[in-house]
């Protein structure tokens, strides 16, 4: 709670007090006000390909390649790198790589986005199709065909 409510030093030492007393908020609410707020810079409209990105997240072993949420969701790797910047207390975009920076954000993300066995198919097909000419897709066909 204390490293993300730092992040509200732009509200005041008394925003800040008050996530930190005793019945404040707990950390999945923090978590929960970053995403919201991410997907009110980005666009309301644009909220459930934020949701599809944390599922992708959540289900692609990491770290994840920008490449791959990039054309799995159909989209320029500029709005992932902004969406980055955005959520950057619980994500860490480096060398193009994604991962989570904390077990908190982790957790809350692997409880709230869940991919569908449908989704997960889809997943298990593209690293099927790339697994002779990419790492990525190689080095992972196995453990995601074992969680499917």
């Amino acid at each position: 709670v204390q490293f993300y409510s730092l992040d509200l030093r732009e509200q005041g030492i008394n925003e800040i007090i008050n996530y930190l007393k005793p019945n404040g908020k707990v950390v999945e609410d923090l978590i929960l006000d970053k995403i919201e707020q991410a997907v009110i810079r980005i666009g309301k409209d644009k909220r459930p390909l934020v949701e599809e990105f944390f599922k992708l997240l959540i289900s692609l072993p990491r770290p994840v390649p920008i490449e791959y949420l990039s054309e799995i969701l159909n989209v320029e790797i500029s709005f992932l790198s902004d969406l980055s910047s955005d959520i950057w207390n619980g994500l860490i975009l480096e060398d193009s790589l994604f991962r989570f920076r904390d077990e908190d954000f982790e957790n809350y993300v692997k409880q709230t986005y869940q991919s569908t066995k449908e989704e997960l198919k889809q997943i298990a097909k593209l690293f099927l199709s790339k697994a002779k000419t990419d790492e990525y897709a190689s080095i992972n066909l196995g453990s995601l065909e074992l969680l499917h």
